[in-house]
């Protein structure tokens, strides 16, 4: 008795959603699958996460090395003359911030203000939170129609997909012969 018997491999992704995104988690950290899946679409989208999560293992990792090979130089500032001094590039959000510096009645805080960059405007921020919120809106409610459909058509009626893996073709008096001869083997 060498232990508990092999099972296939389409218990991998299809048992449960703990499990699948166990083993998907797994190929993203570089953990091989303990089996290969047997069906072509598994397989196929098994092999293009494998290449998407190599891609960002060994990219991750490259900058990694390079962050901690060649650390950035600190620069100690503790006074706004030495951050004017500094080279360094000064930055922060709107125009109405630069203008603080550039009207400053002290020559420090001028020059800041010569070098100062405005990163963003706050309106553009908002305006990109806005349509960043309304994107996922529409994905959560494209979910719930997905689900309700699911649940209301699919569920209700056993011969809506007669060829979802040949399950319960053989119960289904609307299937085709060869769904039901594919599903007796």
């Amino acid at each position: 008795d060498d232990g508990p018997p092999i099972k296939s491999a389409a218990h991998l992704f299809s048992s449960s959603l703990a499990s699948s995104m166990l083993y998907t988690s797994g190929m993203l950290l570089g953990v091989s699958l303990p089996r290969i899946p047997t069906a072509w679409a598994v397989r196929v989208l098994t092999g293009w996460w494998w290449l998407y999560s190599i891609l960002v293992v060994v990219a991750y990792r490259a900058s990694l090395t390079a962050i901690l090979a060649n650390p950035a130089p600190k620069i100690t500032i503790d006074s706004l003359e030495q951050l004017a001094d500094a080279p360094l590039e000064v930055g922060g959000w709107g125009e109405h911030q630069k203008d603080f510096f550039l009207t400053s009645l002290d020559e420090a805080g001028q020059k800041v203000g010569r070098k100062f960059e405005a990163l963003m405007e706050l309106r553009k921020l908002y305006g990109a939170l806005v349509a960043l919120g309304a994107g996922y809106l529409v994905s959560a409610l494209a979910l719930l129609a997905e689900v309700s459909f699911y649940r209301g058509v699919v569920m209700r009626r056993q011969g809506f997909d007669v060829y979802a893996l040949g399950r319960n073709a053989n119960r289904n008096p609307a299937a085709p012969a060869a769904v039901k001869r594919r599903a007796a083997a």
